[in-house]
């Protein structure tokens, strides 16, 4: 059976985005992560998903990262890492969601067309595609590490927070996209 590493991006000091309501990324990204993780402990899948969290006192991204994907494959040997993530902008009007994958990986772009493709029939929000990135660019310091395919989820803005907040359709759908694209991976 396959393996998923279910990882919050940010830390409990640096959060992330702020969000409506104030509480962070991070916060929202770790309760969805949780309740991901809570719902698979119920099934026959439970030991096919694991959380990981980036260590606040390392210094540097990517001393960070290196440190996460060590335990990652230490902990797990998955086959897959998913960072959970919220997109931020000082645009007014800006909505949709995105799946970053690294440019090198054929599994990793499949893989975030196939979530990309969920977030489209789940979401009601504009869909700004997958994306490519290098080792160098936002992400790739996640995206490019490690020997299975990883992938960064965005699947929507801050400024819309209130269609996606816990308690309302928008987190039910969101939780939902997740967790047809992780059952059907770990079960493919």
């Amino acid at each position: 059976m396959k393996r998923v590493a279910l990882v919050v991006g940010h830390d409990k000091r640096k959060k992330g985005v702020r969000l409506k309501g104030g509480y962070y990324e991070w916060d929202y990204n770790s309760k969805l992560v949780n309740e991901i993780f809570d719902i698979l402990q119920k099934t026959p899948l439970k030991d096919s998903v694991a959380i990981f969290y980036r260590n606040p006192d390392i210094i540097g991204y990517s001393n960070k990262m290196r440190e996460l994907h060590y335990n990652i494959e230490h902990t797990l040997q998955p086959h897959l890492a998913i960072e959970f993530h919220i997109n931020g902008s000082n645009k007014r009007g800006v909505n949709g969601h995105e799946v970053l994958y690294y440019y090198k990986s054929k599994a990793g772009k499949e893989l975030a067309t196939n979530l990309n493709n969920i977030f489209n029939k789940l979401l009601q929000n504009r869909d700004r595609g997958i994306k490519q990135k290098t080792k160098t660019d936002r992400g790739g310091g996640f995206l490019h590490r490690g020997s299975y395919p990883c992938l960064i989820t965005e699947p929507f803005f801050a400024q819309n927070i209130n269609r996606y907040d816990i308690g309302t359709q928008g987190y039910q759908n969101l939780l939902g996209a997740y967790l047809e694209f992780i059952i059907d991976f770990i079960e493919s």
